[in-house]
């Protein structure tokens, strides 16, 4: 159930694996996993039990490992302060993107939550904007799916 995930509920995971053409859930790398269960998940909060307890922009895995990335970061330091209790250690959007597209395969895809769109890398072509019904107090969030190009 997507209650266990992390990510909204509601079908929201299953919808969002269709959009990007999963086939295997396992092999879905989450960055800023929360309570994420499956597949190989990346957090900095070791209370979590991550599969890889790091910073989400500096993941030690090789280039090109992944068909799918997913990530729903805190929307900003406030919200990491708060809600997570981490200090303001978020990565900058732009080191983010660099590890999404040096992680992912050619014709990959990246699925992320946040409230703004995503700037424009070079080999990451944003292909859709979803409204989503996201966060403790129900808030829209856009929901964006990138494929490397």
């Amino acid at each position: 159930a997507d209650e266990d995930t992390g990510y909204p509920t509601g079908g929201f995971l299953a919808w969002a694996f269709e959009k990007m053409g999963v086939t295997d859930p396992d092999k879905v790398l989450h960055l800023f996993s929360g309570g994420v269960k499956r597949g190989v998940t990346v957090d900095l909060r070791p209370e979590m039990d991550p599969v890889i307890c790091c910073d989400a922009a500096d993941v030690p895995l090789d280039d090109a490992t992944f068909d799918w990335i997913m990530s729903d970061p805190p929307p900003n330091e406030l919200f990491n302060a708060v809600l997570y209790g981490l200090p303001s250690r978020l990565p900058p959007e732009m080191d983010m993107l660099l590890e999404v597209r040096r992680l992912l395969r050619k014709g990959g895809c990246y699925g992320v939550l946040q409230p703004c769109v995503p700037e424009d890398i070079q080999g990451l072509k944003r292909e859709a904007t979803y409204a989503v019904i996201n966060g403790p107090g129900k808030f829209v969030c856009g929901w964006h799916l990138m494929r490397r190009v």
